[in-house]
């Protein structure tokens, strides 16, 4: 299996504790290789993330230096999420080697608590890659130049046919996608892969896949939030939070992160056994450094009736800031 992240420094002890709990859940494997798009992280920090790989003999791990896509485009790109480090993934044809005809790629904030066998064995039926249908509405297609029932997938976890990629000039559509809009997409890096993707996605089981969204929110919650388009089902949703394989800690306004103080997830206390088997097993948990914005928000919904917050957000959510978007753009 080859397995490829991406970060820099401040995301390095996430991604090492995301390869400790890949250590553990991969046993049925002969040989699992991780290549790491390295855009930005020192030598002591590379020292740690190999400690944690040589432990297991049937681990790998080669370096991979990224690609600047300001210098690569001579233009400069919004970071709408994340950071600007981010896009250095949509070069990942190029920067494996030629001999790679499958991937799976993970982001550092995900976590493995059950084997991936099935995942990696998953049929793609012709299409490029595999992933999570995301919970966003029309508008969001539509700022994309997606049709209204067009899939759209969160980019964290994907399965991806490396050799069509490259047969289709993936990279090439990617790279045209971000000049046609100026640097300018909603999403950052997620939104390009949405918006050249979408009709080569095969939906995966949300299991492999678990976002804060679904335990933040009952179902009923989730779907006045986001407002989705083609989404899961309740049972499939509610099968994934009851008994998921990869729980994805994507930031939410109503939740810290695991490595965060504050953070309530359920998965919180397995996150943190994982980091016990890494380097930073006697870090602190960093501060919440949310804007005062959210955290204003994250009060507001404390002291208000859950339906009327869940309405005002799925308005903010679905409709404003899209529209807000599209305005600045």
């Amino acid at each position: 299996m080859n397995v490829v992240y991406a970060a820099d420094d401040n995301f390095v002890e996430a991604m090492g504790v995301s390869i400790a709990s890949l250590r553990c859940n991969t046993q049925e494997f002969k040989h699992v290789h991780i290549y790491v798009i390295d855009s930005g992280i020192n030598g002591r920090n590379k020292t740690r993330i190999e400690s944690i790989v040589n432990k297991v003999e049937s681990f790998s791990i080669t370096w991979l230096k990224s690609i600047d896509i300001t210098k690569e485009l001579s233009l400069d790109v919004s970071i709408d999420r994340g950071s600007v480090a981010q896009y250095a993934r949509l070069f990942i044809s190029r920067l494996v080697p030629a001999s790679v005809e499958r991937i799976l790629y993970l982001d550092c904030d995900v976590l493995i608590v059950r084997p991936i066998m099935d995942l990696w064995k998953m049929g793609l039926d012709n299409n490029i890659i595999g992933g999570l249908l995301d919970a966003f509405g029309e508008k969001y297609r539509r700022n994309l130049g997606l049709k209204q029932n067009s899939a759209m997938f969160n980019s964290g976890v994907m399965l991806i046919d490396v050799n069509r990629w490259r047969s289709k000039n993936i990279e090439k559509k990617l790279l045209r996608f971000i000049v046609s809009h100026h640097g300018v997409v909603q999403q950052g890096d997620q939104g390009v892969l949405n918006a050249v993707l979408s009709n080569s996605l095969k939906a995966m089981d949300p299991r492999y896949n678990a976002v804060t969204i679904m335990f933040d929110f009952t179902y009923l919650e989730l779907l006045t939030y986001r407002k989705p388009v083609n989404y899961y089902s309740e049972d499939e949703i509610e099968k994934a939070v009851k008994a998921p394989v990869i729980i994805h800690f994507t930031s939410s306004f109503l939740s810290n992160r695991p490595w965060e103080i504050g953070c309530n997830h359920p998965y919180v206390d397995v996150w943190l056994s994982y980091r016990n088997m890494t380097p930073w097993k006697n870090n602190t948990l960093r501060k919440d450094k949310k804007d005062w914005k959210v955290r204003w928000y994250r009060w507001v919904g404390r002291i208000i009736p859950r339906p009327i917050f869940l309405m005002i957000s799925g308005i903010l959510q679905a409709y404003l800031r899209p529209l807000i978007f599209r305005l600045k753009k």
